[in-house]
């Protein structure tokens, strides 16, 4: 069974796909539709491609507004501000269709082997209680989550991760109408989990893989999916 349409049901899904990555397409979207996520790629990157890009890349770095992040790779290149609009063009996107939730996927990830097993566990949670947004990924330190009463389920209070994380309208547009102060992960970890009811599926079941970030411009070793 397919549980993540049986417990969060009307999503869209999209895959922020960059260019430079589109080999992973054809994997990452059979893996999706395997579990009966429609999957849609939403290309973005530098334009050299012969493809139909949502986004293609500015070179612009983010102004500093009042609460910008102080994360120094946000102005080091055009690249983090980039992820941002693509970002938000998907929640726009989504909005625009009258969608209520919105599932988004980065494209370096996998789905664990046991996530079907998983979210069977946490299923009972999300039946009897209130959720606003819920990251099927994630990364916790010792100070941003809290326990709930389901072993599988944790409630964030500063987590960071978009790389599998399911959002509601009302979430949606409220982040439409945030400036770009800092990646859009880091923004729902200052001002959005204490405000919503924001949760976590624990261990994470979609997972990024070690490699190399654009973003970070560097090469990076994720977490356990188990650390939290």
């Amino acid at each position: 069974m397919n549980y993540l349409n049986k417990i969060f049901k009307c999503y869209n899904a999209y895959c922020l796909l960059l260019d430079k990555r589109i080999e992973f397409w054809s994997e990452l979207h059979g893996s999706f539709i395997q579990k009966g996520i429609g999957l849609q790629r939403f290309l973005v990157g530098d334009g050299g491609l012969n493809e139909h890009y949502s986004h293609v890349d500015s070179g612009s770095l983010p102004d500093y507004y009042n609460g910008s992040t102080n994360y120094g790779t946000w102005y080091k290149s055009p690249a983090p501000l980039n992820a941002w609009l693509s970002h938000r063009k998907i929640i726009e996107k989504s909005l625009l269709e009258g969608f209520d939730h919105v599932l988004i996927i980065e494209d370096d990830v996998f789905i664990e082997d046991d996530f079907d097993e998983v979210l069977w566990k946490a299923e009972p949670f999300f039946i009897e209680n209130k959720w606003d947004a819920v990251y099927f990924g994630g990364y916790h330190n010792e100070n941003s989550w809290r326990l709930t009463n389901n072993d599988n389920v944790i409630k964030l209070q500063g987590s960071g991760g978009w790389h599998g994380v399911l959002l509601s309208r009302p979430i949606m547009e409220e982040l439409m109408q945030e400036l770009p102060i800092g990646p859009y992960d880091w923004i729902m970890g200052q001002k959005y989990h204490q405000k919503y009811d924001c949760y976590a599926i624990y261990p994470s079941v979609i997972s990024q893989k070690s490699g190399h970030s654009y973003v970070e411009n560097s090469n990076l070793d994720k977490p356990s999916r188990y650390k939290r």
